[in-house]
């Protein structure tokens, strides 16, 4: 008999997109505390933990942190915050700690 000694399930893509805005911004501009990337990375890391990923990779330029992570990949910006992986993730373990942080380091309080 030829048997299988384990499985192998890669599992679907998941895909979560999240815009924000606050409800001050249509009388005044943004500031520089209204960005999604001044929330701190050990802070983003605990959230990916709780995804079951782990960052592998860091970069940032002038308009997007972006993480390659062990189940894919995470792009941060401003106003909106974009997390895809695969495999056997729990992605939307990510989705109230993401709002909580969003409100708290960068008083957005609205999902766009």
């Amino acid at each position: 008999k030829n048997r299988m000694t384990g499985h192998f399930f890669e599992g679907a893509e998941k895909l979560l997109e999240i815009w924000f805005t606050t409800t001050t911004s249509d009388t005044i501009k943004y500031t520089s505390r209204n960005d999604l990337r001044n929330i701190p990375r050990d802070l983003i890391e605990e959230v990916l933990n709780l995804v079951n990923c782990k960052v592998l990779q860091y970069a940032q330029s002038a308009t997007t942190d972006t993480y390659v992570l062990s189940e894919s990949s995470m792009f941060i910006f401003r106003t909106h915050f974009v997390l895809k992986t695969c495999g056997e993730t729990t992605l939307l373990h990510a989705v109230q700690p993401i709002l909580e942080l969003a409100r708290d380091y960068c008083d957005f309080d609205i999902v766009d």
